[in-house]
Order: structure tokens, then sequence, then C-alpha cells
């Protein structure tokens, strides 16, 4: 499985951010091609220091090849440009592969 990953920083205006991201982003983010799962987790604390990531959201795919073509796709330049829109100072953006679950 391959994730991308997108950590979100706090922003000034929270509501305002997490209104966009839930009611705009997400909606985009679910019509992926080949999207098998997606996880969303806000950050609720941190063990070492102050929090700085307000939420993470994880898109799941079968390989790599599926997540190329998904972010190629119509609905990958509309994720992206969602993204560039309210959230580009704020998010980084990871790709994964994972190599061992634990059950």
């Amino acid at each position: 499985m391959v994730k991308t990953i997108a950590l979100f920083k706090e922003s000034d205006d929270i509501q305002s951010f997490d209104n966009h991201f839930f009611e705009r982003l997400v909606p985009l983010v679910k019509k992926l091609p080949g999207l098998q799962n997606h996880a969303i987790s806000r950050v609720t604390g941190s063990p070492i220091g102050e929090k700085k990531i307000h939420l993470l959201l994880e898109i799941m795919f079968e390989n790599q090849d599926a997540l190329t073509r998904a972010l190629a796709s119509n609905e990958g330049v509309a994720v992206s440009k969602e993204l560039l829109k309210f959230a580009m100072p704020l998010v980084s953006l990871y790709t994964v592969e994972e190599i061992e679950k634990i059950d």
C-alpha cells in the first residue's frame, strides 16, 4: 500500500480552515480514482513540546502507479488546486510505502 500523508499546521483561523478543509477539500479527495481508503486525524497534543500540527490526511492506494494516476487525473488536479488556494503555506506532503502493518 502507498499513501500520501498531508500534515496541516495550525491556522490563525481554525474554524475557517476546518470549514474549507471538510466542505471543499475532502469531497474532492473522495473522488480520486483508485482511492482505497482515507483517514483524517485531528492532533490533540504532543508528548514533546507544543502541538504544531492541526490535522493529518492520509490517502491510500494499492501501489505507486495507482497513486500517480490518481494525482494526474482531473480529480487529482482539482485537489492540488484546492490545496494551493487555502493551505499551501500550512501543508507538508509526503508519499510513504507501508512496509509492515501491526494488527
